[in-house]
């Protein structure tokens, strides 16, 4: 339950982070601010993982004394020894996943299903320019005067796509 609280909670802060940051990068470039706000999605989406992995640091207070004690060297096993008939036997205890797990487990299955689906739409992408043509000719006039009717002072990729396969 922990587990989740804070990683929910160290997500939400990350993408506050990100949504502040696009506000003041506002007049800056869009791809800029896909940018921010793609890593921290990302690491949003991580969050948990890393929560789970990654060991947490005791924080000790500055100025703080503490006292160790050591009572010397404790193992610990989870397998337990029975016995049966005359011959001992180890069984390894067998504990059922509690629900964090398996809402682990769904979130990291469905964050790789959405990180595959993203990457399958960019090879789609990639494709489909690879085997398109530049517009050129009556085409590309049309498209060029309807830019300036709406207002468009931009270069459109697509004359700049002509320009290039022109020379």
């Amino acid at each position: 339950m922990t587990l989740l609280i804070a990683s929910l909670i160290k997500a939400s802060v990350v993408l506050a982070v990100a949504l502040v940051a696009t506000l003041l990068l506002r007049r800056r470039s869009a791809a800029l601010r896909h940018a921010i706000l793609a890593i921290a999605i990302v690491c949003a989406v991580a969050m948990p993982v890393l929560e789970w992995a990654v060991p947490s640091l005791p924080v000790i207070p500055w100025g703080a004394t503490t006292t160790v004690q050591s009572s010397g060297l404790t193992l610990t096993s989870d397998v337990t020894t029975v016995t049966i008939g005359n011959t001992p036997s180890q069984v390894a205890d067998a504990t059922p996943w509690s629900w964090l797990q398996v809402a682990g487990l769904v979130w990291v299955s469905a964050s790789l299903m959405a990180f595959g689906s993203l990457l399958v739409g960019f090879l789609q992408l990639a494709q489909l320019r690879r085997h398109s043509a530049a517009v050129t000719g009556r085409r590309r006039d049309t498209a060029t005067a309807l830019a300036q009717a709406c207002g468009v002072h931009r270069q459109s990729c697509c004359s700049r796509a002509a320009r290039t396969h022109n020379r």
